[in-house]
């Protein structure tokens, strides 16, 4: 499996804007004929998620020690990236 693209791969850290990570979410996952309310749910869940994300980020940097901030880091991205792995067996990229 490639390595997914990062998004500085992609665009300017200054350009990163969660507008802008919704719609393209948006585009891969949403059907064409998704109704008001799903696209609705579904922008509350992507910004929920993102605000959580970035709680937990800025926690760890003002709660814990470098060390024990990055173990909590890694464990993250391992279970972010095993769901990920799951969805393209579930939803393969066409």
């Amino acid at each position: 499996m490639n390595k997914p693209l990062s998004y500085t791969d992609v665009m300017k850290p200054a350009d990163i804007n969660i507008a802008d990570l919704w719609a393209n979410f948006a585009g891969h996952v949403l059907p064409a004929d998704a109704g008001a309310t799903q696209r609705s749910e579904m922008r509350k869940a992507f910004y929920a998620g993102f605000c959580e994300c970035f709680k937990i980020v800025t926690d760890l940097s003002s709660e814990l020690g470098e060390k024990d901030a990055v173990a909590v880091l890694d464990r993250l991205n391992r279970e972010a990236h095993a769901f990920y792995k799951a969805m393209l067996v579930e939803h393969p990229i066409r």
